[in-house]
């Protein structure tokens, strides 16, 4: 059985190490931009990361 691809991980992963940000710096960054991740912590951009769990769908229509 295949791998399944995680394209919200794999582009949020690869946008915060771009731009040299940690975490939580991204879950900063992330809260300035939208309302929708006013409640995001460390944790949980981490298990979208690495696929754990993804966002809601008003957090990926941002």
């Amino acid at each position: 059985m295949g791998t399944i691809r995680n394209p919200v991980g794999e582009i949020l992963t690869a946008y915060r190490k771009h731009h040299n940000l940690t975490q939580k710096e991204a879950v900063v960054a992330l809260a300035a931009y939208n309302d929708a991740f006013a409640s995001l912590n460390p944790v949980t951009l981490s298990r979208w990361e690495n696929g754990t769990t993804s966002p809601s769908l008003k957090e990926r229509g941002f």
